[in-house]
């Protein structure tokens, strides 16, 4: 089990503690709690470092070089999409530079072109504020793949 499901399980548990939510399915504690699912919580932390990374927030640049843009004109969405590098082993596709591609790349150009950090953090909120991952955490972020289209 990985750490994610292990918190998750720890954040379950947790909330079936109080008294108000213990007759209620998972889902409908963190509703009702307005507590967000660790995965939601994490692929919204992993857009936001893509972010400082690329607009060169860090003094380091070494986390630059990880990240490639895609040079090509005719891309759809953003034009700052990321070239998707092949994955020789299963383990590498959980790394932070492979498994935030496709998630970048199905951003909208109006919220990866902001002016500053909390700017993004606003957009990508409103952007997947209908997500159902958000408290459900057996669910993914929909509009994520090649031909896939947001609900």
């Amino acid at each position: 089990m990985g750490q994610i499901e292990e918190l998750e399980k720890i954040q379950r548990r947790a909330t079936k503690s109080l008294r108000e939510c213990r007759n209620l399915s998972y889902s409908e504690r963190l509703k009702y709690l307005k507590l967000l699912t660790l995965r939601f919580r994490r692929c919204r932390d992993d857009m936001i470092e893509t972010f400082k990374l690329l607009t060169q927030r860090y003094d380091n640049r070494n986390g630059l070089l990880l990240l490639q843009i895609s040079l090509n004109d005719r891309t759809r969405g953003n034009d700052m999409k990321l070239i998707k590098s092949h994955v020789r082993y299963y383990m590498r596709r959980h790394f932070f530079t492979c498994r935030i591609v496709n998630l970048w790349n199905s951003l909208p150009a109006t919220v990866v072109h902001t002016s500053s950090v909390n700017n993004l953090k606003n957009k990508l909120d409103a952007y997947w504020s209908n997500q159902e991952m958000m408290y459900n955490y057996q669910a993914e972020i929909s509009g994520t793949g090649s031909r896939s289209v947001i609900i």
